[in-house]
């Protein structure tokens, strides 16, 4: 025997029976009444998976619904033609052929290879359940020109594999894939080829860092922020000076008088207090350290 489930335990994208008829439960709405004695109703968006129609209604809270003898198989689709579309079942590998009807939009998504989730109830394919997303290949779309982002037109129209026109970023081109959002056609972005989604220039400055990285054998310097300064790792931060710098004239003057040889009389004369100040220390190392603190006392 089925289990039951209530009305109010409804939740989006489960399956339940009503009337001996399997439905899909799309979207669902509670509200509590204010007045005192009034009942918790459910309103309920679903879709008859044999007819593929939608259409609200709304139960009591309390009211039983029965779970489904709903069952779903992978498969892969094959091809399409008078008959209806045909798809290989991935666990007994037996063609299972479904009619338009019970496919309704879905071969706007569907590629050779597609793999997709058939619904049998009882025992019966009755339609399909596509996946989330598709990837699917860009067949054709107007390249993207110059100054369209300037005007607001930061999308352009594009025509997939399957015959389906979306709407896509203006840098994607032909022949590149683009992931769709099967619920509401909606284009997610560009399919990188590593699996991933969105553009290749995403990698930004840690691409770089690894590139460097790769070449030099060395890790790229990491910029570390302090405050408001920026300053790469390893190196010391210089403070800004608050002094004009001297005007060139000066400068050349003071590095000319740098290269300069000092002369001999300059040599003579310092050697000399050298000498002096090594004799005293020698006679009294207290005095020449009292002298060299204090270079001002006993002169007149």
């Amino acid at each position: 025997m089925a289990a039951l489930l209530e009305a109010i335990d409804l939740k989006r994208k489960m399956f339940f029976e009503f009337e001996d008829t399997p439905y899909l439960c799309l979207d669902v709405e509670r509200s509590t009444p204010t007045a005192r004695g009034g009942q918790t109703l459910v309103r309920v968006k679903m879709r008859n998976l044999k007819t593929r129609a939608v259409f609200d209604k709304t139960f009591k809270a309390g009211d039983k619904l029965r779970e489904p003898d709903l069952v779903q198989s992978p498969a892969s689709y094959l091809y399409s033609d008078a008959l209806g579309s045909h798809f290989m079942d991935q666990d007994s590998y037996e063609t299972i052929t479904l009619r338009e009807e019970m496919l309704g939009d879905a071969l706007d998504f569907l590629v050779d290879g597609q793999v997709v989730q058939l619904l049998l109830f009882n025992g019966n394919a009755i339609g399909l359940q596509l996946p989330q997303h598709v990837e699917l290949t860009v067949a054709s779309t107007e390249p993207g020109a110059r100054g369209d982002t300037a005007s607001g037109n930061v999308t352009k129209l594009a025509r997939l594999e399957t015959g389906i026109e979306v709407r896509v970023s203006l840098f994607i081109k032909e022949g590149e894939k683009v992931k769709i959002n099967t619920e509401t056609r909606e284009c997610l972005g560009r399919v990188c080829p590593d699996g991933g989604s969105g553009p290749r220039a995403s990698a930004g400055r840690v691409g770089e860092r690894g590139v460097r990285q790769r070449r030099t054998g060395a890790p790229a310097p990491r910029r570390e922020q302090h405050g408001s300064h920026r300053r790469e790792s390893g190196c010391q931060a210089q403070p800004q000076s608050l002094h004009t710098p001297p005007p060139p004239e000066t400068r050349r003057v003071a590095e000319r008088e740098a290269d300069e040889p000092v002369p001999r009389e300059v040599h003579e004369h310092r050697d000399a207090r050298f000498a002096e100040a090594a004799e005293d220390a020698g006679r009294n190392p207290l005095r020449a350290v009292e002298d060299e603190a204090n270079p001002g006392d006993g002169q007149e």
